[in-house]
């Protein structure tokens, strides 16, 4: 199935005198607009009974030559050449974005050369777009239309699929939805009769997030920036900015970044945005700003205080500890010397000569001439062993 999107045909008889012969060449008009994926006809009549050739061809920019559809790779499997009788209408099929050009028509007869048409047709190959009436905006129906920048006819039908799923096919290039489905996530997208090409899907916005920069614990006097990015087709028009509260959020702001500086530990709390398109809007998940005081005031913090109660506790106990070592020490050497040997003591008897017991009397002294020992006897002692000391 074809489709034309020029609006009316509008034919243009192109009369050439060649060689004494007179030839009518029967073309569209100079421009033709088509939806990417679809059918594309040149309507061409040629009223010469002796042609023998007929050729579409386009001028390559680089060179200069003329370049056959036919046999150019690029239109393989996708173009054809009417040869009924008159009629040489050139057909392309599933049409993309790259065959826009323009597009000439070439023929000989039995024995002669080329006969050129000019200026040829120019084609236009444009994508499909599923806008929404900005009328529609913010109410409960939205009114969506398929839609390019070619003039397409209401006559024509147009295909809707939901999330890539076939949804419904309607008359027209428009459809009404209830708003309440677009808010549950959902991507709508058309096709138009005669074309297999899908428009891109407009879709609310969808995997908003928000994030803080930098990241982590603030300290007083910082300043943090919020960021909102979001998914959506139309693009965000706005974001909005809003702080967690026990009873009801608070609207900080617009804007997809939000800028807190010289901040408090009032500002510690869940942060999000929001982003709003044509179609409906999506809030991110929260974001924690965690606001620690400043170190000009680390008095202040209760850890420190109980730092600071702790230690003279420390320090007196090292102390005591030390005077205790101190005292221990003391006393052990007092008692060391009240322990020690004493005159007359049982145990360590003095060496006296006048007590020595009989136990001792054997003790023999070795008398240096003759190699002897004498008895310790106190009696007999010379005086040389007086100064014998223990």
């Amino acid at each position: 199935m074809s489709l034309q999107t020029s609006g009316n045909v509008v034919m243009a008889a192109i009369l050439m005198l060649l060689a004494g012969a007179q030839n009518s060449l029967a073309l569209s008009s100079q421009s033709l607009c088509a939806v990417t994926g679809s059918i594309v006809n040149i309507p061409c009549s040629i009223y010469d009974s002796s042609i023998t050739e007929r050729q579409w061809y386009q001028v390559q920019r680089s060179d200069g030559e003329s370049q056959d559809l036919s046999t150019n790779p690029q239109y393989s499997g996708r173009v054809s050449i009417s040869t009924l009788r008159n009629d040489c209408t050139l057909t392309i099929k599933d049409v993309t974005g790259s065959d826009s050009g323009v597009y000439n028509f070439r023929f000989r007869t039995q024995g002669d050369e080329w006969i050129y048409f000019s200026p040829g047709v120019t084609l236009t190959v444009t994508d499909l777009q599923v806008k929404v009436d900005p009328e529609t905006v913010g109410q409960r129906e939205v009114k969506l239309t398929c839609s390019s920048t070619c003039n397409i006819t209401e006559a024509l039908w147009s295909r809707w699929f939901w999330n890539e799923v076939y949804w419904g096919y309607r008359p027209g290039a428009s459809i009404v939805l209830n708003s309440t489905i677009l808010d549950n996530q959902g991507s709508f997208s058309c096709r138009m009769s005669g074309s297999e090409h899908h428009s891109p899907a407009v879709y609310p916005p969808r995997n908003t997030r928000a994030v803080m920069v930098p990241s982590g614990e603030r300290v007083e006097g910082d300043s943090v920036t919020l960021t909102c990015s979001s998914d959506a087709n139309p693009p965000v028009l706005t974001y909005s900015w809003f702080k967690q509260r026990a009873a009801a959020d608070t609207l900080l702001g617009t804007g997809q970044n939000y800028s807190i500086t010289n901040i408090s530990s009032q500002h510690s709390g869940l942060y999000y945005c929001t982003a709003h398109n044509q179609l409906g809007h999506h809030n991110s998940t929260t974001v924690l700003l965690d606001v620690l005081r400043g170190s000009a005031e680390w008095w202040e913090q209760p850890a420190v205080w109980g730092a600071a109660g702790l230690l003279p506790v420390l320090t007196l106990s090292l102390i005591t500890a030390v005077l205790h070592m101190k005292r221990k020490r003391g006393a052990e050497r007092n008692a060391d010397i009240q322990t020690a040997p004493k005159p007359g003591d049982d145990t360590y008897t003095a060496l006296d000569t006048m007590n020595m017991t009989s136990d001792y009397s054997t003790l023999q002294i070795r008398d240096s001439s003759s190699h002897t020992y004498s008895a310790l006897n106190p009696a007999t002692m010379s005086s040389e062993y007086d100064t014998l000391r223990w």
